[in-house]
């Protein structure tokens, strides 16, 4: 085995084998000795499995993982595809994941942030997972951020009202529906 940034590589018999990632492998692993390739290809997939899963569980006990932001973590980390979709299966089978729970928890925690969502969809569709509809309720939003957040920005200065309209947009928030807000509230003042 030589490190090289991360990357162990696993040599047999001084012909590369296979790399593997140290946050996966340590570097003091030590293999059996084995008669034969397929008994140690077995040995192989075993620890790596073996690994990954004690890796992954780590990182749930930490935080919860939608199921393709953890494919593309041990893909990252050089795990084997057949490894990674036996973790994958092992963690839905024993309820670590539950991507539906997580997209629902993620929607409302980046709601209650105050942003939009176009934004929201983007984000999900960053973490791999399958848009559903997000909610097109942004007029209470836009209001909750326009009393709170903005409220000391004066409205009738039409510099700071674009300085307003160009935040809003950047939050994933329309622009028809920031401009009826504002109107609104500029009519109640």
């Amino acid at each position: 085995m030589e490190n090289k940034r991360n990357h162990l590589h696993f040599l047999l018999d001084g012909d590369g084998y296979a790399v593997g990632h140290t946050d996966i492998f340590s570097k003091k692993i030590r293999f059996p000795i084995s008669n034969s390739l397929d008994q140690f290809r077995e040995y192989f997939s075993e620890l790596e499995y073996q690994q990954a899963k004690k890796f992954i569980l780590k990182r749930l006990s930490r935080r919860s993982y939608p199921s393709p932001e953890l494919r593309r973590l041990l893909t990252d980390r050089l795990v084997s595809s057949h490894n990674t979709e036996k973790i994958i299966a092992m963690c839905q089978r024993l309820g670590y994941l539950h991507d539906e729970n997580w997209k629902t928890h993620f929607i409302e925690q980046q709601r209650r942030k105050g942003v939009g969502p176009r934004l929201i969809r983007n984000k999900l569709r960053m973490k791999g997972l399958n848009i559903t509809q997000v909610s097109n309720e942004q007029q209470p939003l836009i209001l909750r951020l326009l009393e709170t957040r903005y409220r000391l920005r004066n409205l009738r200065d039409i510099k700071e009202k674009h300085k307003v309209i160009a935040s809003l947009i950047r939050r994933g928030f329309d622009l028809a529906i920031i401009q009826e807000c504002l109107e609104k509230l500029t009519n109640q003042t």
